[in-house]
This record gives C-alpha cells, sequence and structure tokens, in this order.
C-alpha cells in the first residue's frame, strides 16, 4: 500500500474550507496519521491548519520536485488545473510534457486553465494530456489544426484508445 500522502497545495483553498469538513476531517486525519503525510504550500492555503503531517514548499522525491506551480522541472505541480476541450465539454486532463506533470483538479469550485493557454503551453510545448471522464483518453500535444469538422472531431479521431489499469 501507499506510504506516503503528497498533496500539492490548496487542498482546502482557505482555512474556512478545513473548518467546515465535518465527518470528512476524522478520515483525513486518520490517513495523515497512518501514513507520512506532506502538505506542500499553495497559493491559497499556505498551511492546512492544525492537520497531522509536515508542511513544506516543495519537496525531492526520485529526482523530481513536487511543488504547487510548476517551475524548473523536472516536476510534478498542480495549481493550473489543466482542462482538454472534447466534443464541447472542458474536462479535466493531466498534462504530459518532457519536464513537468500538472495534474488537474476535480472539486466542485476548481475552474480549470483549457491545455492551449499561453501559460501551460509555456511549460508543455508538446506532449500529451491524459483526458479524465467516463474513460480517459490520451491525446497528443499540441493538437494539430482542426479540420472542416472542427477541433472536436479532430480530438475524437487522434485520441488514443482508453486509458486502462
Amino acid at each position: 500500500g501507499a506510504a506516503r500522502l503528497i498533496c500539492l497545495g490548496d487542498s482546502f483553498d482557505d482555512d474556512m474550507a478545513i473548518a467546515e469538513l465535518g465527518d470528512a476531517r476524522t478520515l483525513i486525519e486518520d490517513i495523515c496519521r497512518q501514513h507520512e503525510a506532506l502538505w506542500i504550500t499553495g497559493n491559497h492555503d499556505p498551511a492546512p491548519g492544525d492537520l497531522p503531517g509536515r508542511i513544506v514548499p516543495e519537496a525531492q522525491i526520485a529526482g523530481l520536485t513536487l511543488r504547487h506551480i510548476a517551475a524548473l522541472g523536472p516536476d510534478i505541480s498542480g495549481h493550473y488545473h489543466p482542462k482538454l476541450r472534447i466534443a464541447g465539454q472542458r474536462l479535466p486532463a493531466f498534462l504530459i510534457g518532457a519536464d513537468h506533470l500538472i495534474l488537474p483538479a476535480f472539486g466542485a469550485y476548481t475552474g480549470g486553465l483549457d491545455h492551449d493557454a499561453p501559460a501551460l503551453v509555456g511549460l508543455v510545448p508538446e506532449g500529451r494530456a491524459i483526458v479524465t471522464g467516463r474513460a480517459a483518453r490520451m491525446v497528443p500535444l499540441p493538437l494539430p489544426a482542426a479540420p472542416k469538422g472542427g477541433r472536436a472531431q479532430l480530438a475524437r479521431r487522434r485520441a488514443g484508445p482508453p486509458v486502462s489499469n
């Protein structure tokens, strides 16, 4: 099983969210006591209140830097909450480039930045997106120019088979 829980910042967005966890707080505390918990500081929640674990600005593990906002890679980060538009839907997507793995967010209030926004293109000009949803799909980045049927048709055609465990 897992030995470590690493949260890449903005886990609760603000101190009020931590206070309103209710029964979920007990579950989070239990997980943090049974595993090494690392809370990487984010730009919205510098520290996760009094939850168990160690609070750090970033962590180095196996040659990777884990941080909230992508910087000099190789790194794994969050912050941008990447999304990719497929068939008219904006879906959370993992962006994978030469030096960066940028994780999506799945909360109700997380918003998200389109994969082709300048900030994300600067970090992952080429690579892959793993689009989440009913069936995860891997899509090459950048997406080729849209054909007559539009980007949605292209993305469906170019998307690989569903990603399996």
